[in-house]
């Protein structure tokens, strides 16, 4: 790998189907865009398939993480056709720059669709190019290329390539197989989380994490909850819970995209989920909450806020605050005089307050992040890093003020006098398991860490990706350095939490991927929550 530039040379192989393809299209109009099959209700996924060809040029996009025992840097290098790139965040005011558009390895559009019981994935909609796409109304996802990975490493660097089109030596990312062993055609992420308990990923709704348990007596997520509904779900549609690979596509293309190898770095999401406030004036029918000027300094225009009763609930962190007004996007802020500021709130309907109403910043909806122009990027600039907002990234949005639980990854510890020894087991396909413990079979053991059995708080050095799951390598770094993420690593057989990318707890350390598999197989509670994954049900990766 070292001294290979992926932006000057392509395989003669590669070059010979990108021509066929170009001039196949060229000479056919009528591919050129997605097909629509008025019989099927969709788009043919040959037609999908074949515009997104178009866009391919089989190059090779690197970015080389350095290893924290040779440098704890949170940097990254950009190498081979990456070199030079820029991915700059958009608002909702002001597109940033995107070197990357155009290139077939980072389409992301938004579409509506799902996967039948085969594992393959269809598109019923697509945002730009028909009147028939709705986020609201429809499940949405980020329609994603099928793309192939090669990670080496050595002593001092973790080097990951990504490319469009089949290569020597490169790998089928995690999902690309059915557990038919057909090829996907394409890949679909879910754009939003889970709202109503149905594996659903729609715009406008909040996170049913968000509500006190359950949506509608029907969803409580967990690890066991999320293993046993993706599993059985296996008859119906293609459809799971969260899968390892949507997490890694995160990590990995943040890290490609943004030079970068704590992500953290970069975007933080809602983290920060203290703010409750009794407000300072009680108002009828308006649509805004009065607060003192002290406690409107410290609520942002563009971030949410829910306002409630609170009647009998004196825990914030427990408390369901939504009952007056849920998630309502803060417009502007208007000073009243007299120490008190009105904050001015997007409300389909007027409100009314006593003076024992409550303002919080929880709970955050679905598609905050919808107005933002382009793949990557949150409702302001200040939102990728204030812990107040969430973001997008290659079309998905995060909240991160929750954990969401990987249905097919589990994990144990077992302690050995002074030392712990963690280790991590995934499945391809759960409905192929037969239980979700470190004894049941159908289960494939990744990497294993083993360290010191202290308790606490472990900021994570390094990673390794393993089958298309990351799985922490290495602890020990700081909150300043390395990845800048931390990981609870609780004693004995109980421990089942693994979270990628970041921690929540105090709010202060979240980073991207903040994921839960999970600390108690039944253990649900306001801040565990689900998205659906179109790739759950796959042959294993190589």
């Amino acid at each position: 790998m070292a001294g290979y530039d992926g932006s000057k040379a392509i395989n003669a192989e590669t070059a010979d189907a990108m021509f066929r393809r170009f001039a196949k299209l060229m000479n056919n109009p009528a591919a050129v865009k997605p097909q629509w099959d008025e019989d099927a209700g969709r788009y043919s996924n040959e037609s999908v398939s074949n515009w997104l060809d178009l866009y391919a040029d089989g190059l090779v996009y690197g970015v080389r993480i350095p290893l924290y025992d040779y440098s704890p840097v949170t940097s990254a290098i950009k190498t081979g056709a990456n070199a030079g790139l820029v991915l700059e965040a958009s608002t909702e005011a002001a597109a940033g720059r995107n070197d990357y558009e155009g290139k077939k390895l980072f389409m992301c559009p938004r579409v509506n669709g799902g996967v039948d019981k085969e594992g393959m994935p269809y598109v019923t909609a697509i945002e730009g190019l028909d009147d028939r796409f709705d986020p609201v109304a429809n499940n949405t996802f980020a329609l994603r290329p099928v793309y192939y990975v090669r990670y080496a490493k050595d002593s001092q660097y973790y080097d990951k390539e990504f490319t469009d089109s089949p290569r020597d030596g490169f790998s089928p990312v995690r999902g690309a197989y059915t557990t038919g062993g057909e090829l996907r055609p394409f890949l679909l992420r879910a754009c939003y989380m889970d709202s109503d308990g149905a594996f659903s990923s729609k715009s406008g709704t909040v996170p049913a994490a968000n509500y006190s348990g359950t949506v509608a007596n029907k969803v409580a997520h967990c690890a066991s909850n999320d293993y046993t509904w993706s599993r059985n779900r296996a008859s119906t549609d293609g459809l799971t819970y969260l899968d390892y690979g949507d997490i890694t596509e995160q990590i990995d293309f943040m890290q490609l995209m943004l030079g970068v190898k704590a992500p953290r770095e970069k975007a933080v999401g809602c983290v920060s989920y203290n703010l409750q406030y009794t407000v300072a004036q009680a108002e009828s029918e308006v649509k805004r909450v009065v607060l003192t000027d002290d406690q409107a300094a410290n609520v942002i225009v563009g971030s949410r806020l829910s306002v409630g009763s609170c009647e009998g609930q004196t825990d914030r962190y427990y408390a369901v605050v939504h009952d007056i007004a849920k998630s309502a996007k803060v417009l502007s802020k208007t000073s009243l005089g007299d120490g008190k500021t009105a904050v001015n709130l997007d409300l389909a309907e007027a409100i009314t307050t006593t003076a024992t109403t409550k303002v919080t910043s929880m709970p955050w909806a679905n598609g905050s992040c919808d107005g933002v122009l382009g793949m990557f990027g949150a409702p302001t600039q200040a939102g990728l890093t204030n812990g107040t907002m969430p973001f997008r990234f290659l079309n998905v949005e995060w909240q991160l003020g929750l954990y969401e639980t990987v249905h097919n990854m589990i994990s144990a510890a077992t302690i050995d006098g002074t030392k712990r020894t963690h280790v991590w087991k995934i499945a391809a396909d759960v409905s192929k398991c037969n239980g979700i413990s470190s004894s049941a079979t159908g289960w494939t053991q990744l990497a294993q860490t083993t360290e010191a059995a202290t308790a606490g708080w472990k900021y994570i050095e390094d990673y390794v990706t393993e089958k298309g799951a990351s799985a922490i390598s290495k602890v020990g770094g700081t909150s300043t350095t390395g990845y800048k993420s931390a990981w609870y690593p609780t004693d004995g057989n109980g421990d089942r939490e693994h979270l990628v990318g970041g921690y929540l707890y105090s709010g202060a350390n979240a980073g991207v991927g903040c994921v839960h598999s999970n600390s108690a197989l039944s253990y649900t509670g306001w801040y565990i929550g689900g998205r659906a994954s179109a790739i759950g049900h796959s042959a294993p990766a190589e």
